[in-house]
């Protein structure tokens, strides 16, 4: 298969596991994800988010035992919210929202969960927050 490009909620439901391509210039599906490799750097893997006090969303997260980063989807994009980078947080709230075509919410922090297990048979889940 050749890279793929862009991300897409369809392209998650066909290949729920992704991994960067070697020269970082885009992104190829994992095949074997039960468990999810440890050996192929970060992955993007496809998961349910829980705003804090708004609707379930669809979306991805990047990492395994520690996420630092998410995606989430409206019909033709993804916002990725990185822990690393929290400037970015309100104007990317804000472009989600207004692409929900929703009134803001608190969207952090925010519960995941996947259908995956790491190596040690752990569930990939957890909790998402960046500080403002």
């Amino acid at each position: 298969m050749n890279k793929i490009k862009e991300l897409s909620k369809r392209l998650f439901d066909q290949h729920p596991v992704l991994a960067w391509s070697d020269d970082e210039e885009g992104y190829v599906p994992i095949a074997e994800h039960s468990p999810l490799p440890s050996d192929c750097g970060p992955l993007l893997v496809k998961a349910r988010l829980f705003p804090k006090n708004g609707p379930c969303l669809d979306g991805y997260v990047i990492g395994l035992e520690s996420v630092y980063a998410i995606g989430i989807f409206d019909e033709s994009t993804d916002y990725v919210f990185n822990s690393r980078v929290s400037s970015m947080k309100n104007k990317m709230e804000s472009d989600l929202f207004k692409a929900l075509g929703t009134e803001p919410f608190e969207l952090f922090p925010l519960r995941f969960t996947t259908e995956f297990r790491l190596q040690n048979g752990t569930a990939l889940e957890g909790w998402f927050t960046i500080d403002s």
